[in-house]
This record gives C-alpha cells, sequence and structure tokens, in this order.
C-alpha cells in the first residue's frame, strides 16, 4: 500500500465527528418537521372543527330561508285570497246596488202605471 492511500487515527476521527455532527444536525432538523408537522395536525383539527362549525351554521340558514319562503308563500297565498274575497264582497256590493236601482226604477214605474 502506498502512504497516500493510507487512512490515518486522525482523518478517522475527522471523518466519524463529521457524522456524528451531521447525524445530529439531521435530528434536529427531524424534531422541527415533527414539531411542523403537529402544528399543522392542531391546524388542520381546528380548521375541521371550523368547518363542521360553518357548515351548522349554514344549515341553519338554509332551514331559515326555507321557512321564510315557506312563509312568503303563504302570505302571498292569503293576499291573493283576501284580495280575491274583497273583490267578491265589492262585487256583491255593486251588484246589489245594480239590483235595488232596477228595482226602484221598476217600482217607480209601476207605482207611476198604478197612478195613470
Amino acid at each position: 500500500m502506498r502512504a497516500d492511500e493510507l487512512v490515518t487515527r486522525e482523518d478517522l476521527q475527522v471523518i466519524t465527528s463529521r457524522q456524528e455532527a451531521y447525524t445530529e444536525k439531521m435530528r434536529m432538523r427531524a424534531d422541527e418537521l415533527e414539531n411542523q408537522i403537529a402544528t399543522l395536525d392542531k391546524r388542520i383539527n381546528a380548521n375541521e372543527l371550523v368547518t363542521r362549525e360553518l357548515a351548522h351554521r349554514i344549515d341553519a340558514v338554509l332551514v331559515a330561508i326555507s321557512k321564510l319562503t315557506e312563509l312568503q308563500d303563504m302570505r302571498k297565498y292569503f293576499a291573493k285570497r283576501w284580495t280575491a274575497t274583497d273583490e267578491h264582497e265589492l262585487v256583491d256590493a255593486e251588484y246589489r246596488q245594480i239590483i235595488n236601482s232596477h228595482s226602484k226604477i221598476h217600482y217607480s214605474k209601476a207605482k207611476k202605471k198604478e197612478q195613470a
């Protein structure tokens, strides 16, 4: 073997210390990544809770909108019925007025004939 091919103890110690330093650096990086993952997991769980709460609120709003729509439909229905009822009453009143006026005319004509 040649002298330049031989690895000395000092070289092995340098290599070993560099490997240990690199290994420690990688352990620290792995710990940082685990902490980041744990933080992200917490955020995801919090976001899932918020999402569920928002879904419940959206459902409640949709139910409220449905009920409001139902109430509006009922209001329109009854408004039409009340209007129709009022119109019928007006038509009935007008019809009665016409009948009464015709009756008065016929009555007065009949009286005039009797008197004549």
